[in-house]
């Protein structure tokens, strides 16, 4: 019977450390939760305050920074996308006159640049 009755004591024991633990499982659940409420009540007063005193500055809007970055951006590239154009548009029209070659001679060069046409150039500049 002694051996019966310690494992019953040992099982008791066991529950009654169960039950504490989940109890104190429970109050660290509602110290969480009271907590949370009264931070949420209390924090945009103290928050307010705070401010007032001097002691904390107001968050500033990042939204007119953003905006006025996305404009320079979007200024820079429709600019630079207007001076390529240009210079690609001068490029393409400023033929020399005199140099113009026939279907047979254009099958015969495959590079056409005013670079690779110098030494001709030279020559039709030279008359």
């Amino acid at each position: 019977m002694i051996l019966l009755q310690r494992r019953s004591s040992r099982k008791r024991g066991r529950r009654i450390r169960g039950e504490l633990v989940e109890g104190f499982g429970h109050l660290r659940a509602a110290g969480t939760h009271a907590a949370a409420g009264a931070k949420e009540k209390i924090a945009p007063g103290i928050n307010n305050a705070l401010t007032a005193v001097g002691l904390r500055k107001r968050r500033r809007s990042r939204w007119p920074w953003i905006a006025a970055a996305v404009a320079v951006a979007t200024a820079a590239g429709v600019t630079s996308a207007v001076l390529w154009r240009r210079n690609s548009a001068a490029a393409d029209t400023t033929a020399v006159p005199g140099t113009e070659r026939t279907s047979a001679e254009s099958e015969e060069y495959t590079v056409t640049s005013i670079r690779d046409r110098e030494p001709e150039l030279a020559g039709v500049a030279g008359r």
